[in-house]
């Protein structure tokens, strides 16, 4: 229970704590007043969050003490700059949190997948991801949807695609929606990142056919036994893998 405070840690609790606060505007338009009002209660309830694996006195103290400031700061500036958004007129409305959506694909695969927030967003549908950790633009830019336009790099991309075709496939009534990720480390990017198909930002239902065809293929790699999984040379092994 006193050990390093670890980023999975951090970040369920960082997320817990968004949630807790957006939660009671569930299906309202946000405003800036209300989300100012939130800047006092970060803090404190992220340390009530991480009280579940470390003592609170351990909390204020050397290495808990300052990842925790430093989580509480992000969160704190990601809430200012959204809300200074706000006031400039943009209208945003969350309709769901850490919520899971499901779909079966062609080949009978099942896909799952837990969104951290779904918006409208001046109209239009948005999925977004909440990242505690840093997130290269480029990573996000797909020239076309097909298994070739995917490296080791656009697994960010590759997320977010999976989010759109299971939103599509749960919500026939959808035309069109975003999907992007809002890096928590940079205020900058408060409104978030997003996943680009050849130059655009906008994911729409022409685009659900041959997001089906592309998952369908990468679950096939996956389950196929001529195509075995193996590690990428370039690539460390985790602590908890073999050699």
């Amino acid at each position: 229970r006193t050990g390093k405070l670890g980023s999975d840690v951090l970040g369920e609790a960082v997320h817990g704590v968004l949630q807790d606060l957006a939660t009671p505007f569930l299906g309202k338009v946000l405003d800036p007043e209300s989300m100012r009002a939130w800047i006092g209660q970060v803090r404190p309830m992220l340390a009530q969050r991480l009280a579940l694996n470390a003592p609170l006195e351990t909390l204020e103290t050397g290495h808990h003490r300052l990842r925790l400031d430093m989580a509480s700061k992000a969160v704190i500036e990601h809430i200012r700059t959204e809300a200074e958004r706000y006031e400039k007129g943009a209208q945003v409305i969350p309709l769901a949190l850490e919520t899971e959506l499901s779909a079966v694909l062609p080949n009978g695969i099942r896909l799952k997948g837990r969104c951290d927030r779904i918006d409208r967003r001046d109209g239009l549908i948005h999925i977004m991801d909440l990242k505690t950790g840093s997130v290269k633009e480029r990573s996000l830019s797909l020239k076309q949807v097909s298994r070739e336009a995917l490296g080791s790099d656009q697994r960010h991309a590759l997320q977010l695609l999976i989010y759109a075709w299971l939103y599509m496939a749960s919500n026939p009534e959808c035309g069109q929606l975003c999907a992007g990720i809002v890096p928590l480390q940079r205020a900058s990017q408060a409104s978030g990142i997003y996943l680009e198909l050849g130059g655009s930002e906008i994911i729409g239902r022409g685009h659900f056919d041959e997001l089906t065809e592309l998952l369908t293929t990468l679950t096939n790699e996956v389950m196929s036994s001529d195509q075995p999984i193996e590690h990428d040379p370039e690539s460390e092994y985790c602590t908890c893998c073999l050699a």
